[in-house]
């Protein structure tokens, strides 16, 4: 789902693209890589208030993973919560 939010951002239709990645969540809330998409397409569209909520959602369903925890941190340095990110 990734892809065609990104195609949905660059035609600006931001609202599908919103859809799109949550309802790829809904169906495997595991997939680290839709988080971040979900994230990027509400900083483009200047809502971070939706960024940062997807962000704790994230957060939530991001367990210890190592990796994932980078990358959690990584949106937070995005949202310029660097407190979040440590």
């Amino acid at each position: 789902m990734a892809w065609f939010a990104d195609i949905m951002t660059q035609l600006g239709y931001t609202e599908e693209a919103v859809q799109a990645l949550e309802r790829a969540l809904q169906l495997d809330p595991n997939r680290d890589g839709n988080w971040l998409k979900l994230i990027e397409v509400y900083l483009r569209a200047d809502n971070s208030a939706a960024a940062r909520a997807t962000l704790q959602k994230f957060i939530l369903y991001g367990g210890e993973n190592a990796d994932t925890l980078q990358k959690i941190a990584l949106a937070c340095v995005r949202l310029g919560d660097l407190r979040q990110a440590v």
